[in-house]
């Protein structure tokens, strides 16, 4: 199987003790079927048996790809993406294959364009309104579930690019 499309990655808080987002979720197109998947990622705990002080830092994060239709999960990858830079790919990478089972995949998205706060929170809002939904109800005026005040959209991103799935396996 193999998915070649368009993708929109909403990234929202909180954040881990080094910056990263916690979780994402979106939306992948393929091109040619014009069918909808479903994406969601997690941030894994994770060190990088191959890290050398010469790499940028990486964050990993446990992929879902959804189909609707099905309504069923298609896989469950590995992904990695660059720390600090709100514009950094997602993509499997070899070495990676072996540790998580994965030798069988590839993954890769690139951002062409981002929102971020308000504009971030508008494209959800359209397009991921379940995501607003869950959101409005972990908030209490105002406020997130450690007590902090929060306004809903502010430190979300949302990543807009081009996404390649590959399995090989399938």
């Amino acid at each position: 199987m193999q998915v070649k499309g368009w993708a929109h990655l909403c990234y929202l808080p909180p954040f881990d003790d080094q910056g990263n987002y916690e979780s994402f979720q979106g939306h992948v197109i393929d091109g040619a079927t014009k069918m909808v998947y479903g994406i969601k990622g997690h941030w894994m705990d994770y060190d990088d048996p191959e890290k050398n002080d010469c790499m940028d830092p990486q964050a990993f994060y446990r992929l879902i790809l959804s189909d609707y239709s099905a309504q069923n999960n298609i896989r469950s990858l590995v992904i990695r993406r660059e720390m600090n830079n709100d514009m950094a790919n997602l993509e499997t990478d070899p070495l990676d294959g072996a540790p998580f089972d994965q030798a069988d995949l590839s993954f890769r998205f690139e951002p062409t364009s981002l929102l971020v706060d308000e504009k971030a929170y508008q494209h959800c809002e359209k397009y991921i309104p379940a995501l607003i939904r869950e959101q409005q109800q972990g908030h209490i005026e105002g406020r997130d579930t450690d007590g902090r005040m929060v306004n809903l959209g502010e430190d979300w991103l949302v990543n807009l690019g081009t996404v390649v799935f590959d399995d090989s396996s399938a």
